[in-house]
């Protein structure tokens, strides 16, 4: 059942999407009542064509964007050749991203993921919590966050609410 949502959830997003990722998107809709795994109507923001859904969990949604494309206010990486996985928790919210540019996220400075970024130590991702709530990300400058200061490249956590996580 499982094989059958998801050949149908990529078909969507492979046809049933005309626009690329040129800001012109529409969403992609899927509702299987057979599967215990179902994403519900409108329930994950617009994807570009050419978006594919690879993994389906009780929670989770992931799937590889074929170009840079810009959800929820951030530029998520994207690539043809599956290099950059974004996911989203099934309420719609982002859940990990890499972003393509450096960006602000609530107002912390998240770095810009690359090949050298993730080869030369440490990781670019950003994660988020299910409210939407920024979880964790590697800075982009040198920064003050709630009274700490920190140097461009330390990574940074949070708790759901928005308090900085501090490491002893």
């Amino acid at each position: 059942m499982k094989a059958v949502f998801l050949a149908l959830f990529f078909l969507s997003c492979l046809f049933g999407l005309p626009a690329q990722s040129t800001g012109q998107q529409q969403p992609v809709r899927a509702d299987s009542s057979q599967s215990g795994l179902t994403v519900p109507n409108d329930s994950l923001p617009a994807l570009p064509k050419g978006t594919i859904i690879h993994k389906v969990t009780e929670d989770k949604v992931y799937c590889f964007l074929p170009a840079n494309t810009l959800i929820q206010g951030i530029l998520c990486r994207g690539d043809k050749h599956r290099g950059w996985e974004t996911v989203f928790y099934r309420n719609g919210k982002l859940a990990l991203v890499w972003p393509a540019q450096d960006t602000e996220i609530q107002g912390v400075p998240c770095r810009a993921a690359s090949f050298w970024t993730e080869v030369s130590g440490g990781s670019a991702r950003v994660t988020f919590y299910p409210n939407g709530q920024l979880k964790s990300c590697k800075l982009a400058k040198d920064c003050t966050i709630q009274g700490h200061r920190f140097k461009k490249g330390e990574h940074v956590q949070f708790n759901s609410k928005g308090k900085l996580i501090i490491k002893k």
